[in-house]
């Protein structure tokens, strides 16, 4: 669990290859949890808006901002598609994890910090990168209702 980990601990990056902790935050606490249920039996259990690489975008996409049926990658190579969303009205710590390649692996998917859709739209094409910028302005929108 997040809560157990260190600075001095590594998780295993996109690459399924050790990755270093930079920082690990504790967010204070979450009134809501929000639970992600996706068709292969996986289930994200989040307390504040979190990221997952999403095929179909083709970028790392805050979790609620997901449409039913748009997939995951996961870390033994299958993609699982979410088919539910839930939010409890149950109070949990929140975390942050950011590692020195900007991503890892959460409930088996993969996730990151901003930070590492910078690197995939250099090579984006431009209608990909609009959605992307306009999911990453929508983002900070979220992130300023929050504070």
């Amino acid at each position: 669990m997040i809560k157990d980990l260190t600075v001095k601990d590594r998780v295993l990056g996109k690459n399924k290859n050790p990755v270093g902790i930079v920082k690990i935050a504790n967010q204070g606490i979450s009134p809501v949890s929000n639970y992600y249920y996706f068709d292969d039996g996986t289930i994200v259990h989040t307390t504040n808006p979190h990221r997952f690489f999403n095929i179909e975008q083709g970028f790392y996409q805050y979790l609620h901002l997901w449409n039913i049926g748009e997939r995951a990658v996961k870390i033994d190579g299958s993609t699982p598609a979410l088919i539910k969303r839930e939010i409890k009205l149950e109070q949990d710590t929140c975390y942050g994890l950011w590692t020195t390649d900007k991503t890892y692996w959460a409930e088996g998917l993969l996730t990151s910090e901003t930070a590492a859709n910078e690197e995939l739209l250099k090579t984006m094409d431009t209608a990909s990168g609009l959605r992307m910028v306009k999911s990453l302005l929508h983002e900070r929108k979220v992130q300023q209702i929050l504070k």
